[in-house]
């Protein structure tokens, strides 16, 4: 079904605005405004204080994983003020429902494109895990894209780097989220396809990155714009940046990050060829391709890369069983005792570890297991297949027996399971730790069958309005 949305919006795109534009207050985080052609969808936006409908913007279309449109907004709204983006996200698409996010897309892009003054040449879309998947599909299938900003996770199914790809690509990635080897290896795809790219990872877990790095993300697609002729070439500004980028680059390879350094120096004279002069960043790069430390560091970091896929091959390989079409229960309790031995073994492991960079990489070990016992017992659930959500629900608490997210799922699962009480049990825990919020519980029709129970109604209570 999302495909099929491809084709609309490619209409919409050549369609003009109206006349009339929304009254919305620029330079102001606005959130639940409502999709005018689409009842029930609504949306968060962000216009620069400096906007004005007699001018065309470049816009950034958001997609959240969760639905929470106002956060990445939030997120971005500095880098829009700064460089001049009007920014929308969609306060309904979320993961694992593919119909609902091909309702959200398409009621975003024509609440956009038919009601606010869009440069049609500077479209660019982001996102953040499902979401990401969500804005490179749209990417890679729209042909009318200028760029795509994913963050924690790459390219959606069916979709890829390919060289009829004419859209830029920066990606945002914490070095601790458990997909960060997803974008390591994306690395050399995107090269081998000719796409412009550029990766920006930061010390954090899987979710949005921080403002600052928003903020970088924004700056090198606008660098992009000047570069493909979508811009007006601003020389002052350039040879700011690149002064910048040097002062940046240098202070790194000073503290050691020799590695980082080297990449983000190639990265700059790349992206300023045919831009302004790179003497100077030519002559440094040679420099550092003279250094054994850079030489050793390049090496270190790819022999983790490969370290981490061998590490993490024998848990997926009894993770995957569960959902193999000949299970067998001997052969899961098998698995399921093994990995209760061998899990607490990556705690272990990341203690040890002198290295920051091995510390960080059994970390997203650990979460990359836990997040894919989830996702696939909500997948599980969503296709009825109880039984099968049951099992990956034992693997991923055998894993982390506090999760929230596990745990509230769990209480969905024994709802539908008609096991209530037990439900209520996780529940009641869940709202004592505040780790559930009251408008998911009035709101997940999951819980429909708990809502006659006394104990539900203290819960919802205590929670508030």
């Amino acid at each position: 079904m999302f495909f099929l949305v491809i084709s609309s919006i490619l209409v919409l795109l050549q369609a003009p605005a109206m006349e009339r534009f929304p009254e919305i207050q620029p330079g102001m985080v606005l959130d639940n405004l409502p999709c005018r052609q689409a009842p029930g969808q609504s949306y968060a936006a962000y216009l620069p204080k400096s906007y004005s409908t007699r001018s065309l913007w470049p816009v950034i279309l958001i997609f959240e994983p969760a639905a929470r449109g106002k956060l990445p907004v939030e997120r971005f709204s500095k880098a829009a003020e700064t460089f001049g983006y009007l920014l929308f996200a969609s306060n309904n698409s979320r993961n694992y429902d593919e119909a609902l996010i091909a309702d959200s897309v398409e009621a975003l892009w024509q609440e956009v494109m038919q009601n606010y003054p869009v440069d049609p040449k500077r479209i660019y879309v982001a996102g953040m895990s499902g979401g990401a998947r969500v804005a490179t599909r749209l990417a890679d299938h729209g042909h009318n894209i200028a760029g795509v900003l994913p963050c924690a996770a790459g390219y959606g199914n069916g979709s890829g780097p390919s060289k009829d790809d004419s859209y830029v690509f920066a990606g945002m990635m914490g070095t601790r989220d458990f997909n960060f080897t997803e974008f390591k290896r994306l690395e050399p795809q995107l090269e081998n396809a000719g796409i412009a790219f550029r990766m920006f990872y930061f010390d954090g877990y899987h979710g949005w990155p921080p403002e600052s790095v928003c903020l970088e993300a924004v700056e090198w697609i606008d660098l992009q714009a000047m570069k493909r002729g979508l811009k007006a070439h601003d020389l002052s500004w350039l040879k700011s940046y690149k002064d910048d980028q040097i002062k940046e680059i240098s202070s790194k390879w000073a503290s050691g990050e020799k590695a980082n350094a080297f990449v983000q120096l190639k990265q700059l004279l790349l992206d300023l060829q045919g831009l302004v002069n790179t003497d100077g960043c030519a002559d440094l790069l040679q420099e550092y391709e003279s250094s054994k430390e850079l030489a050793r560091q390049l090496k270190i970091d790819q022999k983790i890369i490969d370290l981490e896929q061998r590490q993490q091959n024998p848990y997926f390989q009894r993770l995957k069983y569960i959902g193999y079409h000949a299970y067998e229960e001997d052969q899961g309790r098998a698995n399921l005792a093994w990995l209760k031995k061998a899990y607490p073994r990556l705690e272990k492991k990341a203690k040890a570890e002198d290295s920051l960079a091995k510390k960080a990489m059994y970390h997203r070990i650990q979460l990359a297991l836990q997040t894919f016992c989830l996702e696939m017992m909500i997948v599980s659930m969503k296709s009825d297949r109880l039984t099968l959500a049951d099992r990956y629900a034992a693997y991923g608490l055998a894993m982390n027996e506090k999760s929230p997210m596990l745990n509230y799922n769990l209480a969905c699962l024994r709802t539908r399971q008609e096991r209530h009480e037990d439900a209520l049990d996780l529940l009641e825990v869940l709202v004592e730790k505040g780790q559930v919020r009251r408008s998911t519980l009035a709101s997940d029709s999951d819980l429909d069958a708990l809502r006659p129970f006394d104990r539900f109604k203290k819960m919802l209570a205590e929670l508030g309005p």
